[in-house]
């Protein structure tokens, strides 16, 4: 763990960094976005110069998280990934899962998925993912080459709903993963750092929590500034900081 000075510092943002996330709902229930205002005590962390000894080097000394560290890991910890852009590939994919969450089967999931990316045309890689999780682009004609009219009135009468579990956990995982390093990237983490702070982070969720966790797309700033010193040292988040 990184040192920091009396007054604030790695424990401070443990407390009270916020990450604001895309929340929305699932496929054809609309969407919204929400986004958590962050605790601006940074102004109270001061630098330090001594911290303990790091576990693996005993007797050696690493560098203090100063002010600028303090700054970078705020940032860390703000990461909103709803309005991510992050091309056709994801996007498709991420539509997939959706209609495999309203009862869709997968041979059918992806017929609509790639159904959809078609009709949009070059328009849909640049959506966020905010859009894409609102069902934008959704429609019965779009949606008739995959599916009929018959399956279609069966699932609405069915009423169940979308439902996460009925997807398969390892493509939950793997998916969040993906969202979550692309926006641990957009603080300056490069492609390996950015993956194994996605990776720690989405890693602390048991199979049961990813339905959840799926659905509000919402990584708590605790987990991720609790992971960040196994993937970034002091020094880098400084340099990252200045």
């Amino acid at each position: 763990m990184w040192g920091v000075g009396p007054m604030g510092g790695w424990t401070t943002w443990r407390r009270r960094a916020a990450i604001a996330v895309g929340a929305s709902a699932v496929l054809l229930g609309g969407a919204s976005c929400t986004q958590r205002t962050m605790d601006e005590s940074i102004r109270d962390i001061t630098p330090t110069t001594t911290i303990a000894p790091a576990p693996t080097q005993p007797g050696a000394t690493v560098p203090a998280v100063t002010v600028a560290g303090s700054e970078f890991v705020a940032r860390v910890a703000a990461v909103d990934t709803s309005e991510l852009v992050l091309g056709a590939a994801f996007n498709r994919q991420f539509l997939t899962l959706q209609f495999l969450a309203v009862g869709l089967d997968a041979t059918e999931s992806k017929c609509a998925a790639d159904s959809i990316t078609a009709a949009s045309g070059d328009e849909f890689a640049s959506r966020p993912v905010s859009q894409v999780m609102s069902g934008a682009g959704i429609t019965p004609d779009v949606l008739l080459p995959c599916v009929s009219t018959d399956r279609m009135v069966a699932l609405s009468k069915a009423g169940a709903g979308a439902d996460l579990k009925r997807i398969p956990p390892d493509v939950l995982r793997s998916t969040l993963t993906e969202l979550a390093s692309a926006g641990y990237e957009t603080v300056g983490l490069t492609p390996v750092e950015s993956t194994c702070l996605a990776e720690r982070v989405v890693g602390t969720y048991t199979d049961a929590d990813l339905a959840e966790v799926m659905t509000t797309l919402s990584l708590p700033a605790d987990r991720a500034v609790t992971a960040l010193p196994t993937c970034v040292t002091g020094e880098r988040a400084n340099e990252l900081g200045a």
